[in-house]
């Protein structure tokens, strides 16, 4: 470490090696950063668009199975502070279709309840990252980087405020259709057209596996009303509106539940396009989310400088499989580069600092 300058922590690359191919993801998130005149990055490559950072409470079910008492989960009945970004997973127009995120971050998890993984000893929090649709695009890092190469091209072309935008649209839409059998396209455009009325008002899940002490999960929050679409005519704001809205009027609960692989084969680890909820995984709750009446400001610097990561974890609830290897050094690189290369200031942000609280 130098002046508080360190790199984030690297799979070991070898020549052709899958650790080469997530090199080549984030350079490629990197390229979709926005950036002032200068190069200084100003914001997300991904999930750029905040609907607002509130504060809840992280409550754990009176009787989670002894088999999945691990981590967070140990105690029944335990209470964490909790702090919950909402946000687009692209686009700053709310009324047009996208993938929205559902960042739960614990904090202040007791060392007592488990060790972390190597290298993040600093940590403090234990995140969930999850989006409103169940299933992710594909399971396969190359066509993940494929995919992820494409869409990084179609950023800031030239032609995007033009009479021709269509074209680079078009063009990119045909490159995509060509990976898996024209079968990725559809995927990813599935999980990009969700229209909520409200953050609060719909389901979120984790796509990808996690340990649960011995068991592998998925995870999900459980909106306990019906799912809702927006009415016509709401302003490229209304998320935050309905978000404000809602907590004004008063508290918003979800219902934190896992699904639990009964089969390997059914519930695969290392393909997220399948769904577990429908292949046989069994359905446990593990907590109660609840958000509380709260001011929900906007703009934030808490939900611009807050750093997620599924990698932001108790050893005993790893993220498993490739993708999820992936994100780790994607989301450092990210949040590095944010925080201008300064290592205490992303540490600090991924723990937050109780004077930056609610």
């Amino acid at each position: 470490m130098s002046n508080g300058q360190l790199e984030p922590a690297k799979i070991p690359l070898t020549p052709g090696s899958e650790a080469e191919i997530v090199a080549k993801i984030e350079a490629e998130n990197h390229q979709m950063e926005p950036r002032d005149d200068n190069g200084k990055v100003t914001g997300r490559a991904q999930h750029p668009k905040n609907h607002g950072c509130v504060a809840a409470v992280f409550r754990i079910a009176d009787d989670v199975p002894l088999e999945l008492r691990h981590g967070v989960f140990t105690n029944p009945g335990a209470q964490f502070d909790t702090l919950i970004r909402f946000s687009n997973g692209r686009q700053l127009d709310d009324r047009k279709a996208d993938v929205h995120g559902m960042a739960i971050k614990l904090l202040d998890v007791p060392d007592v309840l488990g060790e972390r993984p190597a290298g993040q000893e600093w940590q403090t929090a234990q995140d969930f990252v999850l989006i409103d649709d169940e299933l992710f695009f594909t399971g396969d890092l190359v066509n993940y980087e494929a995919a992820n190469r494409i869409i990084a091209d179609g950023v800031g072309n030239v032609l995007s405020h033009t009479w021709l935008k269509f074209i680079p649209t078009l063009v990119t839409g045909l490159r995509l259709k060509s990976l898996e059998e024209g079968e990725l396209l559809p995927r990813l455009q599935a999980v990009a057209d969700q229209r909520p009325a409200s953050p609060l008002a719909t389901n979120y899940w984790s796509t990808t596996p996690y340990a649960l002490g011995p068991a592998v999960v998925k995870y999900m929050a459980v909106c306990p009303a019906p799912r809702q679409q927006p009415e016509a005519g709401q302003d490229l704001n209304y998320l935050h509106a309905a978000l404000a809205a809602g907590l004004t009027a008063g508290p918003a609960s979800f219902d934190f539940v896992a699904h639990v692989q009964t089969d390997p084969h059914r519930q695969p680890i290392e393909n997220p396009t399948v769904s577990w909820s429908a292949s046989g995984a069994s359905e446990v709750k593990l907590a109660t989310i609840t958000i509380p009446t709260q001011k929900v400001p906007s703009p934030s610097k808490l939900a611009e400088n807050i750093v997620y990561s599924p990698w932001n974890c108790l050893e005993t609830h790893a993220p498993l499989g490739k993708i999820n290897l992936a994100r780790k050094q994607v989301y450092e690189g990210l949040s590095a580069t944010r925080h201008q290369g300064d290592v205490p200031s992303r540490q600090a942000w991924a723990n937050v600092p109780p004077q930056e609280r609610p």
